[in-house]
């Protein structure tokens, strides 16, 4: 019956009708419970119908499709039993299944895309009335691992792909279930959904299995899996990378690695090869792979050692004085792999074992890149590679160097690491390239025993042309140099005096300025990297206090701090409170004047003061004087209105767009963290609070401002007692006692002061009413005059 069904003369000769799909679902029902029960005969029927179904199901009506396409997860969940069957009698049955599913995950996949279309007058008049998204489409591909086809919808809801992944599981080692099972597999992981199902299901370390006992690994079977692979690791992740956590895998892909490396030649090995070392690559990404590679159970080489090998071969033997054939060509395949070779090896040392730590130290592997970074190398490994492969070659090292310097730093000491370093910046003037080995510096200038080394080898030169040059650098590259400064500078006496006989303290306090917003780059940012370096080199060392205090360092300061933003006003105060305590720095302060409105310093910290209250929400009397004796410090939340909420939230909104939004709200948190009136009283404290003139409102402040120390400990002893209530602690009488006496002086001392602004207060009042008076009388004599 069924060969008559499926044959060129019947009706059903171009494939089934959709409405006929309940009726082939129960004669696939019926065949395969025959087959179970042992009925040969029905072997045949049931591949002729499986052959048959490959056709695409018809309709008669266009209401079809929708209406029966809900049936075929239940058409195709009558197969999974046939992939159960374990006898050699029914395998052919089982190849007939997977290529189905193959066949069947592939329909509608290979549509052709869409010509172009023709930009007319009324295409574009009518752009404005259609969205974006509608105009621009997303790739075939795309579209389909997002959402599939019906078919692989189809497939999703069904047991098919346990069965496919349990199939490959139990047949590794037969080549022809294997390639077939293989086969579906990637057939349906171009979908998302399934591709993660299988991954879930522990699909990868069979993959990895089969394509590690191919014997020829030129079978397209190996590029299948591959390709497999990607789209599991699309979709799955970090968690289907654990399960090739086993050593057997990973010495597994060490010799189909090393196989393929001997025995290949053509460019599509080298291909592989390179498939191969990034599938390595990737699985290093789990830790637990790590001390697999450290191995020698099975080979006298371990798996990283092998690498290495590999990594340094051509350097290490083409500089030798013994001619020799070189490994690797200079094709773009080989520069690839080159690079894939170092990654892995920085990925394998990145959890700092002991033992994959000794063994980069006894190997050439950072000597081998460094020989890229050294500007006066001009051997065979360096001159084989065209200008833009060298170029790509020197910036993967200085990657790779960033991520492993922290690791290794004694050994990068030795291999010259600082050397090459410094004199690579100096030759190289490609900006990229300086920003990269800036990074690396940056790193570098952070170790002790680094910083003379680098200073000796003309760091700082080098830094001055970016800061001070002719080129004009952008603000990232010469935040970079700044740092790197800082960092060299830092608790190193030697370099403090270097740079100040070198002229870094007038380029520092020129750069100590706002920045024009015609200047591209993050202005924020590098005026902190100004500032850190201002703190580390210069204010650490009294000499260079002195010098800056004598260029008119103090005015420069207060100029900034005049019209700084927020996130630097902290740092700019903190820096002055450091100059003060230099004698000569009292005098610079006390003849400032304000360039926009000729205010004096003492004005200005008393402002600041004024502004740090209002933000902490400190609140005082109509006459500005103390609201509270027992919290003279003390704030609230500010209050906000419905429609400030509104407005913060939709300029929140914008910030989150860019990432250095982030940084900075980051930046803002800490430095509010710190009470900045402490800051200022330190300041004053310094210099003295009577120094300068001030107005009758400022008085008043100032008043605050000089017992601000002793207002902070009545706080925090008042705070002390309180928690005592709460926690239910009786101190002892005499601690008891002692702490009211310090409570009742710290409100005695608060009291008098807002006495004296009650004074002050007064005093004001009585001046402005003799001001009033006397401009009265000078109107009135101007009346009777007349």
């Amino acid at each position: 019956m069924v060969r008559r069904i499926c044959s060129d003369k019947s009706p059903y000769s171009e494939g089934f009708y959709f409405k006929d799909l309940e009726v082939v679902m129960k004669l696939v029902e019926i065949l395969v419970k025959g087959i179970e029960e042992g009925k040969q005969e029905y072997f045949q029927a049931l591949q002729t119908l499986i052959n048959h179904c490959k056709l695409d199901f018809r309709k008669e009506k266009s209401s079809d499709e929708n209406n029966y396409v809900p049936l075929l997860p239940q058409f195709l969940e009558n197969f999974t039993p046939i992939l159960k069957f374990k006898e050699e009698s029914k395998k052919d049955l089982v190849l007939t299944i997977c290529d189905f599913v193959t066949f069947f995950a592939a329909k509608e996949t290979q549509v052709s895309a869409k010509s172009p279309a023709k930009h007319s007058k009324s295409s574009v008049s009518s752009f404005n009335k259609t969205s974006v998204s509608e105009e621009i489409e997303e790739p075939l591909g795309v579209q389909i691992r997002k959402k599939g086809t019906k078919y692989l919808r189809a497939l999703a809801n069904t047991t098919l792909p346990e069965a496919f992944v349990q199939l490959l599981a139990d047949n590794v080692s037969d080549p022809e279930i294997a390639a077939h099972s293989v086969q579906a597999i990637s057939a349906i992981s171009i979908y998302a959904p399934l591709a993660q199902k299988i991954g879930e299901l522990g699909a990868l370390k069979d993959l990895v299995v089969v394509i590690c006992s191919t014997p020829n690994f030129r079978d397209p079977l190996v590029n299948i899996c591959i390709e497999c692979i990607w789209n599991i690791l699309e979709q799955s992740g970090q968690d289907s990378i654990e399960t090739l956590a086993r050593e057997e895998l990973i010495l597994s892909l060490q010799s189909t690695i090393n196989k393929v490396i001997t025995e290949g030649y053509k460019l599509s090995d080298r291909k592989l090869r390179n498939e191969l070392m990034i599938l390595v690559t990737t699985v290093v990404a789990s830790t637990h792979t790590h001390p697999f590679f450290l191995s020698k159970e099975e080979n006298p080489v371990s798996f990283l050692e092998q690498l290495i090998k590999y990594s340094s071969y051509d350097e290490v033997n083409l500089t030798s004085e013994t001619p020799v054939k070189p490994m690797w060509g200079s094709e773009p395949e080989d520069l690839e792999f080159k690079k894939l070779l170092w990654t892995c090896v920085s990925r394998l040392i990145s959890t700092q074992q002991e033992e994959a730590v000794k063994v980069i130290m006894n190997s050439n592997y950072l000597a081998s890149m460094l020989i890229y970074l050294d500007p006066f190398q001009k051997n065979q490994p360096i001159q084989r590679w065209q200008s833009a492969q060298l170029k790509e070659i020197q910036a993967h090292a200085l990657y790779i160097i960033y991520h492993i310097l922290s690791i290794i730093p004694d050994h990068f000491q030795q291999q010259n690491g600082n050397y090459c370093l410094v004199h690579f910046l100096n030759v190289h003037q490609d900006i990229q390239m300086k920003l990269a080995t800036l990074k690396v510096l940056e790193i570098a200038s952070q170790f002790s025993e680094f910083k003379e080394e680098l200073s000796e080898e003309g760091l700082f030169d080098n830094l001055i042309g970016i800061v001070e040059g002719d080129v004009d650098y952008p603000l990232s590259v010469r935040e970079l140099a700044l740092s790197i400064v800082s960092n060299a500078c830092k608790d190193c006496r030697k370099n403090q005096k270097e740079i100040r006989r070198k002229g870094w303290i007038e380029i520092i306090k020129s750069n100590i300025k706002e920045i024009p917003p015609t200047v591209s780059g993050e202005p924020d940012q590098y005026l902190l990297a100004v500032l850190d370096c201002l703190w580390h080199a210069i204010l650490q060392n009294k000499r260079s206090v002195l010098h800056f205090v004598d260029i008119e360092g103090v005015s420069t300061l207060l100029d900034y701090l005049d019209e700084c933003p927020e996130i630097h006003r902290r740092l700019v105060v903190s820096c002055l409170c450091k100059v003060l305590t230099v004698q000569r720095a009292k005098s610079a302060f006390t003849s400032w004047n304000s360039i926009k409105n000729m205010s004096n310093a003492s004005q200005l910290m008393v402002k600041l003061y004024e502004e740090e209250e209002k933000r902490l929400g400190v609140e005082y009397e109509e006459e500005g004087v103390l609201k509270n004796p027992e919290r003279p410090l003390a704030y609230n939340e500010a209050k906000t209105t419905k429609g400030f909420e509104r407005l913060r939230e939709a300029l929140l909104a914008g910030e989150n767009q860019s990432e250095i939004s982030v940084i900075r709200k980051k930046q803002l948190e800490v430095v509010r963290k710190r009470d900045l009136r402490a800051s200022i009283y330190s300041c004053l404290s310094l210099v003295g609070f009577d120094v300068n003139e001030l107005e009758g409102k400022e008085r008043q402040k100032m008043e605050v401002i000089r017992m601000y120390p002793e207002f902070r400990k009545g706080e925090l002893l008042l705070d002390i007692k309180y928690e005592l209530e709460t926690l239910g602690i009786r101190p002892i009488t005499d601690d008891r006692v002692s702490l009211e006496e310090w409570l009742k002086e710290s409100y005695e001392k608060a009291s008098n002061t807002k006495k004296n602004q009650l004074m002050i207060a007064k005093d004001l009042k009585r001046q402005e009413e003799k001001s009033l008076e006397e401009f009265y009388q000078k109107i009135l004599k101007n009346g009777k005059t007349m």
